[in-house]
C-alpha cells in the first residue's frame, strides 16, 4: 500500500523506483513485511508498507500496523536527556554518580554521562542475573544489577557497544534526574510534542494484535531468535536499549525533526544548537568486539564504511541507527531527509547492509 504526497523534490521517475525496490524485496521473499517512510524538508513524502502480519490468518500489514525497532530507539531513548541537557538539569561529562549514587561501587564513578551515550561506559554485558524477560521485567531488579556491575575496562578508554546496558543506564539516569519513570518522561517530553502517537518501549495489551511477527530469514543464525520478541509478553518489558515498538512513520518523523534542526511542524522541540550538539562525530575507533570502524554521536552511530545502509559515505555527516537484523532510520541534513526501513525479517548482517542500502540509495537518488 502506497501514500504519498506530493513534494517538490521527489520526482515521478524517483517515487516509482523507491516503490519498486519496496516492493521487489518483499516480492523476493526477501522478508515478509516491511515499512518505509522518508521526510523530505519536514514533511512526510513516501509513506509504504507491505506484506503480512504473521499471524493466523495472515493478514495485510497496514499503515497503523507496529514493528519491532530494536536499537532504533536508542536515539529516542538518548533524546530524553537531550531534553535535560538544554534544561540545564545534567552535563555530558557529569560522573553518572552525581545523578545516581548508588552506581558508584567497583570504580564506577570514573563514568561519565558522555561514556554512556558514546558506549565508553565499560559494562556492554548484560549482567547475567538480568537474563530472561521475567528478570528484565522488574525494574528495581535493573537498577540493582547494574549498581552491582563490574567494570570490564576503562571508562572512556574504548569503544564497545552497549546492546542492553545502553538503554538501562540511560533510562535510569533519566529516572534519577527527572524523578518520573523513564517510559512517562520520554512519552511527555519527546513522543508527545513530536507527534509520535505510535512509539512505546513498553506496550499495552490491548495494541498486541498491531505489532508484526518477525520470521529468521535463510541464513539468520540462531535461527530461533525470533521466537523470544514475538512472545507477546516481552512486548511489556521495558529494555530501552531493544524493546522499542513503532512505525515507520514515527522513526522517521523524529529523524526529520532532527534534520530540520529541532523544530517539527513549525514547533520548536530543541534549540537547533542543541541538534548540532548531539548529531556531530562525538568518538570514532575501532569496536573491541567486532573489529568495525565506529564513528558515534551522543547517542546516534554515523556512517564510517561503506556500503554503508544509509547510502551515505563515510565522511558524511548523516546520523542512524540500525535495528538488530531488521531496520535501519536516518537524517541527513545535507540533503534535508529522514527515513526509516522497517522490517519483519531478520537476516545475516551481510543481507541486511545490502537491503537497506538499496532502499537508502533509491531514495537518494529520487530526489531532484
Amino acid at each position: 500500500m502506497t501514500q504519498t504526497r506530493v513534494h517538490p523534490r521527489l520526482s515521478a521517475g524517483g517515487l516509482e523506483k523507491i516503490k519498486a525496490e519496496f516492493d521487489g524485496q518483499i516480492s523476493a521473499g526477501l522478508h515478509p513485511a516491511s515499512a518505509l517512510a522518508v521526510y523530505v524538508d519536514g514533511k512526510l513524502a513516501v509513506d509504504l508498507v507491505g506484506g503480512v502480519m504473521g499471524r493466523s490468518p495472515d493478514s495485510p500489514v497496514a499503515h497503523d500496523s507496529l514493528f519491532r525497532v530494536f536499537s532504533c530507539g536508542k536515539p529516542l531513548a538518548a533524546a530524553c536527556l537531550w531534553v535535560l541537557k538544554e534544561r540545564g538539569k545534567v552535563g555530558w561529562d557529569d560522573p553518572v554518580i552525581k545523578h545516581w549514587p548508588g552506581f558508584r561501587s567497583h570504580g564506577k564513578d570514573r563514568v561519565t554521562v558522555r561514556h554512556v551515550l558514546t558506549h565508553q561506559a565499560g559494562l556492554p554485558t548484560t549482567p547475567r542475573e538480568l537474563q530472561g524477560n521475567r528478570a528484565m521485567s522488574d525494574w528495581s531488579r535493573v537498577v540493582a544489577a547494574m549498581e552491582n556491575a563490574r567494570l570490564e575496562y576503562e571508562p572512556g578508554s574504548r569503544i564497545q557497544y552497549h546492546p542492553a546496558t545502553f538503554g538501562w543506564l540511560v533510562a535510569e539516569l533519566v529516572t534519577c534526574i527527572s524523578g518520573r519513570p523513564f517510559t512517562e518522561f520520554f512519552r511527555d517530553n519527546v513522543a508527545a510534542p513530536l507527534g509520535l502517537h505510535d512509539t512505546r518501549y513498553v506496550l499495552p495489551a490491548p495494541l498486541n494484535g498491531r505489532v508484526v511477527k518477525l520470521k529468521a530469514m535463510p541464513g539468520m543464525e540462531p535461527p530461533d531468535v525470533p521466537d523470544r520478541w514475538n512472545d507477546e509478553r516481552s512486548y511489556s518489558v521495558s529494555v530501552p536499549g531493544g524493546s522499542c515498538i513503532s512505525t515507520a512513520r514515527d522513526t522517521a518523523r523524529f529523524h526529520a525533526a532532527l534534520v530540520g534542526g529541532g523544530r517539527m511542524d513549525g514547533v520548536a522541540w530543541l534549540k537547533p544548537e542543541t541538534v548540532a550538539e548531539v548529531t556531530a562525530l562525538a568518538v570514532e575507533g575501532v569496536d573491541q568486539v567486532n573489529g568495525s570502524y565506529q564513528r558515534r554521536t551522543l547517542g546516534m552511530a554515523m556512517p564510517a564504511s561503506e556500503p554503508d545502509r544509509t547510502g551515505a559515505g563515510p565522511q558524511s555527516k548523516v546520523f542512524s541507527h540500525g535495528g538488530l537484523a531488521t531496520s535501519i532510520t536516518w537524517g541527513d541534513p545535507a540533503l534535508g531527509v529522514a527515513c526509516s526501513s522497517l522490517t519483519a525479517g531478520m537476516q545475516p548482517s551481510e543481507t541486511d547492509r545490502d537491503r537497506h542500502f538499496r532502499i537508502s540509495t533509491a531514495v537518494r537518488k529520487a530526489l531532484s
